[in-house]
């Protein structure tokens, strides 16, 4: 397990112009980085994710494969039909929801998945916020989640697993306070040539960020993806989904 701990981070409540999410002046259908401010629009690879958002920004081959900033009342049906309260440029859960991907990404070697919240409130001792990929995490695939105090130490934990692998959990060596904007990711990795995988959760608590990664046995690449609320008060204001290449298969 690698984990990092590391500050300088910071999130925006809900947004005020949907259309313009980061407020660069650039409108989210043309924006490399709808959700990180970017004037200049710099992209060192040419993949079409910028700098600014690009987990690597030194490897071409990255794609913007999804974005959800809940203006658009048809696509946010499927979160309605979740358990979402979708209205006012978020989506909002109240005790469960859980919202899958419809349609699966094409074939990929890295999927990452981010969510920005506004507010994160637990509801119960289980709480739980969560971002699965390739699969449910529950079923199948892996999985990243925000978790309100299971070890009874006063803090709140980040939790990463695959089923049927590898567990992993730290501490935020904090309290999740519904006044702090939270950004979670989920980031599986595939390296075939080398037959290695990993998943790797970020969150960002405000100021605070906390990052780990555990390795995966699983090298099949599904494709899909999920964002699931437990026993949780969670103000969604976007989620973005972003795909990569790897090495060339053996």
């Amino acid at each position: 397990m690698l984990a990092i701990v590391a500050c300088g981070h910071s999130s925006a409540g809900p947004d005020a112009n949907p259309d313009d999410l980061d407020g660069d002046g650039i409108a989210n259908a043309a924006d490399d980085c709808p959700r990180t401010p970017n004037v200049d629009q710099h992209d060192e690879d040419g993949d079409g994710v910028g700098d600014a958002c690009d987990l690597r920004p030194a490897l071409s081959g990255d794609r913007l494969a999804a974005f959800f900033p809940f203006d658009d009342p048809a696509r946010d049906a499927d979160w309605a039909a979740a358990g979402w309260q979708v209205g006012g440029d978020t989506a909002t859960a109240d005790g469960s929801a859980g919202w899958p991907s419809r349609a699966n990404q094409p074939f990929y070697y890295g999927l990452m998945v981010e969510a920005r919240f506004a507010s994160v409130a637990w509801l119960g001792a289980a709480g739980s916020l969560s971002l699965a990929v390739d699969g449910d995490a529950v079923q199948v695939g892996a999985g990243c989640a925000l978790e309100a105090d299971r070890d009874g130490d006063g803090n709140d934990e980040l939790h990463a697993w695959e089923v049927g692998g590898m567990t992993a959990t730290m501490s935020l060596s904090i309290k999740v306070d519904p006044s702090v904007p939270v950004d979670m990711t989920a980031w599986r990795s595939i390296d075939e040539l080398h037959n290695t995988a990993k998943l790797t959760c970020i969150a960002h608590v405000g100021m605070l960020a906390k990052v780990m990664s555990i390795p995966t046995t699983d090298f099949d690449t599904v494709g899909n993806y999920a964002v699931a609320a437990a026993a949780a008060h969670a103000v969604a204001t976007s989620v973005i989904v972003y795909t990569s290449p790897g090495p060339p298969r053996k």
